[in-house]
């Protein structure tokens, strides 16, 4: 290897290799958040969840190694061209293209492993990271059951199970409704069942014993049939559209594929006249991942030309320049790859163009640049270094004008001014030591709190302590919640507190530095943990919240319920009695669509049915229905109701005790939280607390970011008063947030606000007062 190749290698590879370990990191995090439902239940072995990160590995690759090339690139040789070495080698005779030898190089044999990958190892995964998915899915499938508890772990079924086994294998007194065809809905009772798993064929069912069965039609209510069985089996749909027949096959994705499969179909089996619309359509998704496969290795080519023509040709640039264009290019690289596929996929341009319009277009923009670089470098560039400074300004105002524009300038000066400083790297030090100790603080002390809350239950109930341990497992992605804001303007407090008790503060305004600038990392961590708490909301909380719900009824021993899918309600009454509910207004006391089933387990029979469209519990504890039926088991009789009071013991406290802790809209992301709420409406509700809970999971996170102006501003102006008065003034801010955003949000449920202005009032209060007091500060 020559001195130059040297040279280069090893500006570019300590770069790329740590671009692309936090590249494929990021991506990883996203990808594992697919299967984190496995990891939370801790129901897959950690063999299978190795074999399963094993598997997605390979299609975070081919993505982050021919980006982390491309950011290498670019931070390498802008390191280079800020110390003059490009312009000295250029001096000494070495054209342009000699850089562009090595990178092309490197380039390639970052190509060829990205094609080696894409082609042969990510399909192969894909297809066995489904297998093995599919298999734990049926494996487990039922591995989370629980007794007195409504399970809906199954798509179109409802569970609950009086008793069952230490291994969750027999069951005992079960009720099963049965959804799966909406215009008929069926209730089953039995005595006792057993599952029956068929992992190869992706097939679960139960098998009942000595039950009854009532199937009712959503039309004609009073056509009921009614049938008695001493065993029957039910097969199981276990995600929604999988088969659940043993003759069904699994229908391959095009990631799945195997290259040469594809190449086959592609080329092989030309569409004829008779081919239905699906087959047209999948093969037109295989072409368009056959090219995908292949244009992703290659798109080292204009990564090779763009990184040496864009980091060569804005001299005294440095690396923070390099990263802020690697990052550029890359954003602009994936827009138009993944438009490209999208475009190519719904028919709009050709399945071989569509993932190879960004490797034209950024090869054609490369060769440009490789150009004009190379042009402007040929010419007088090198006289910029000699005592010859007045060849210096014509050079500037001839050439700078066409490529170094304003605005290119404008973006370097602000890359380089909030490129990371080593008194960035201080704070955020110790930042982040004091966060994680408040964090651990806060956490273990809401934890305590909470095992000294149902220690008497645990004792009462005989709950084994696995129980207990495990509510706390799912306890805590709530109580992360809470405390990461109070956590972190705490951390703030007390490290600008002691940094200014130290007189660090005055050593940095006496060297010239700003508080703002000084700020900015903290504002910028801010910003990280607002998007942690968005993404621990939307991906982790519901499933959590729905779990660690059921958790604390069982050990309090309390009636079972369900609010997982708020369109199905489910919650167990007095006396054997269900009751299943669309909507429950804890203002009106009023349900939309109420049914109530009056059950003896003990012969495993329906006696009652009631359905109504509408249902309200009055003052004096009278229900009264409206437009619905009446349905007698025992005695055999129908009725219908248009308008009729009747009595039954449960009350409209015992539904607002069960229902509003905690709140329902946790267990809910915020898609799903939207559609229901759009679902309300079209049934005439307006539902006014589920919008303000819908506008807090976005206005909530940005709480951090709250907390960082007013940590900032206390932290500077109360340094010299210690630690301990930043951790009231913490608690302070804390307690005045939480309670105004509680007024508020009362307020939104109350109709007199807006709720997106109920939802957001807090934020923008105490916004609008902490950036009015970082603005005031002495620098």
């Amino acid at each position: 290897m020559r001195r130059i190749d040297k040279l280069l290698f090893l500006a570019v590879a300590p770069p790329f290799i740590l671009t692309f370990v936090i590249l494929t990191f990021i991506v990883s995090i996203r990808q594992f958040g697919t299967f984190s439902e496995l990891l939370i239940t801790r129901n897959a072995s950690l063999g299978v969840m190795l074999a399963i990160a094993g598997a997605i590995l390979p299609d975070i690759l081919i993505y982050s190694l021919p980006l982390s090339f491309l950011i290498g690139v670019l931070i390498g040789l802008g390191g280079l061209s800020g110390e003059n070495q490009i312009l000295a080698l250029r001096a000494g005779g070495f054209p342009l293209r000699s850089l562009l030898r090595f990178v092309l190089f490197l380039g390639t044999a970052v190509g060829i492993f990205t094609a080696i990958l894409s082609l042969v190892v990510a399909p192969r995964a894909n297809d066995f990271r489904r297998q093995i998915v599919d298999r734990v899915s049926v494996s487990l499938a039922t591995s989370h059951i629980q007794a007195h508890v409504f399970n809906e772990d199954f798509p179109s079924m409802v569970f609950y199970i009086k008793d069952m086994s230490e291994d969750k294998q027999h069951l005992s007194q079960i009720f099963l409704a049965d959804h799966s065809r909406p215009e008929n809905h069926m209730i089953v009772l039995a005595r006792s069942a057993t599952w029956v798993r068929d992992p190869d064929n992706r097939r679960i069912q139960i098998h009942l014993d000595h039950g009854a069965s009532y199937s009712t039609s959503i039309e004609a209510p009073e056509k009921d049939n009614q049938s008695f069985f001493k065993s029957t089996d039910i097969p199981i749909e276990i995600k929604k559209n999988t088969p659940v027949s043993s003759g069904e096959k699994r229908t391959k994705k095009p990631g799945e594929f195997k290259t040469l499969d594809l190449w086959e179909n592609a080329f092989g089996n030309a569409p004829d006249a008779q081919s239905t619309k699906t087959e047209q359509a999948d093969r037109l998704k295989q072409i368009v991942e056959l090219n995908r496969r292949t244009a992703l290795p290659l798109s080292i080519i204009p990564f090779s030309l763009l990184g040496i023509a864009l980091a060569v040709g804005a001299p005294k640039s440095g690396r923070a320049f390099g990263f802020g264009m690697g990052l550029i290019t890359v954003i602009i690289f994936y827009m138009l790859f993944a438009n490209g596929i999208r475009l190519a996929s719904v028919g709009k341009i050709s399945p071989w163009l569509g993932p190879w319009v960004a490797d034209i277009l950024l090869t054609l923009a490369g060769c440009f640049l490789f150009a004009l670089t190379e042009k402007r470098f040929a010419l007088n560039h090198w006289t910029t270094t000699t005592s010859w400074r007045k060849s210096r300004k014509p050079y500037q105002e001839k050439t700078g004008s066409r490529y170094e524009s304003f605005l290119l300038k404008a973006l370097g000066r602000l890359i380089r001014l909030m490129s990371p400083k080593i008194l960035d790297f201080y704070i955020l030090r110790g930042v982040l030591t004091y966060f994680l100790w408040s964090l651990i603080a806060c956490t273990t002390l809401f934890l305590l709190l909470t095992v000294f809350e149902l220690l008497d239950d645990v004792v009462r109930n005989s709950i084994p302590l696995i129980s207990l341990a495990d509510y706390m497992v799912f306890f805590t992605p709530q109580i992360l919640v809470m405390a990461i804001p109070m956590s972190f303007l705490l951390a703030v407090l007390i490290n600008l507190g002691i940094l200014e008790k130290d007189s660090e503060i005055t050593a940095i305004k006496a060297g010239g530095g700003s508080l703002y600038r000084l700020a900015f990392p903290i504002f910028l961590l801010s910003a990280l943990f607002s998007s942690g708490i968005f993404l621990i909301q939307e991906y982790i909380l519901p499933y959590a919240n729905d779990r660690q719900d059921n958790l604390r009824n069982y050990i309090q021993n309390k009636s079972a319920l369900t609010s997982k899918r708020m369109q199905r309600k489910w919650i167990l009454g007095n006396a054997e009695r269900i009751y299943n509910y669309e909507y429950f207004d804890g203002g009106l006391n009023s349900f939309i669509n109420l049914n109530v089933y009056e059950i003896d387990f003990s012969n495993s029979r329906l006696l009652r049915r009631i359905h109504a469209e509408r249902a309200r519990i009055g003052e004096d504890g009278v229900w009264t229905l409206e437009n619905g039926w009446l349905r007698n088991y025992m005695p055999d009789s129908f009725e219908w109701i248009q308008l009729q009071s009747i009595r039954l013991p449960e009350q409209a406290g015992y539904f607002k005790r069960e229902i509003f802790q905690p709140k329902e809209s946790s267990k809910f992301t915020y898609k799903e939280l939207r559609r229901y709420i759009l679902y309300l409406k079209k049934s005439g509700y307006n539902a006014v607390e589920l919008q303000v809970e819908l506008h807090k999971k976005i206005a909530f996170p940005v709480s951090c970011l709250i907390m960082a102006f007013l940590g900032i501003h206390f932290g500077f102006s109360v340094g010299k008063k210690g630690a301990f008065f930043g951790i009231g003034i913490s608690v302070a801010i804390a307690l005045s947030y939480w309670g105004v955003s509680g007024m508020f949000e009362a307020m939104g449920s109350y109709g007199i606000l807006l709720p997106v202005l109920a939802a957001w009032a807090p934020n923008i209060l105490f916004g609008a007062a902490g950036l009015a007091l970082f603005l005031t500060i002495k620098t």
